[in-house]
């Protein structure tokens, strides 16, 4: 009986060691957008989407922040990609990628599971980790 359980313990041993080197590539990655917006009706308007599961929208009203937990499952290997985007009005065609889950390197910056993006009256910022500073977010137009 002894011997059976001396033989298992190798084998939760290995899963163990499995599992923990899976948890950093499962974790969640969390948005957070910061509305710093001083002109009037200052509103953000964010839309997450992807992976035919997933789809959030968030209003962000000027002097807010917010959090959007993008799903551990948004890894770069499921199509569609998740990508989340930043507009200051819902009707704006000018989009501003804020975090995709490609290796695209739209994320520049990011750290795993954080990505900081402010919002101005002089445009979309990503804190870059590495450099310690701000890189402004192109705008995109994208037509309907």
């Amino acid at each position: 009986m002894a011997m059976g359980t001396l033989s298992s313990t190798p084998t939760i041993a290995i899963f163990m060691l499995l599992l923990l080197a899976s948890w950093e590539s499962s974790m969640a990655t969390t948005l957070v957008v910061s509305n710093q917006l001083v002109r009037p009706h200052g509103i953000v308007y964010v839309r997450c989407e992807g992976n035919w599961a997933y789809e959030v929208s968030k209003l962000i009203p000027a002097g807010s922040k917010t959090s959007i937990v993008v799903p551990p499952n948004a890894d770069g290997t499921n199509w569609p990609p998740v990508v989340c985007v930043g507009k200051y009005s819902e009707v704006s065609s000018y989009r501003h990628i804020l975090y995709t889950s490609t290796l695209s390197g739209d994320n520049k910056g990011c750290k795993n599971d954080r990505c900081l993006v402010k919002v101005t009256d002089d445009g979309f910022y990503r804190w870059n980790e590495e450099k310690k500073s701000w890189d402004l977010i192109p705008s995109k137009i994208w037509l309907p």
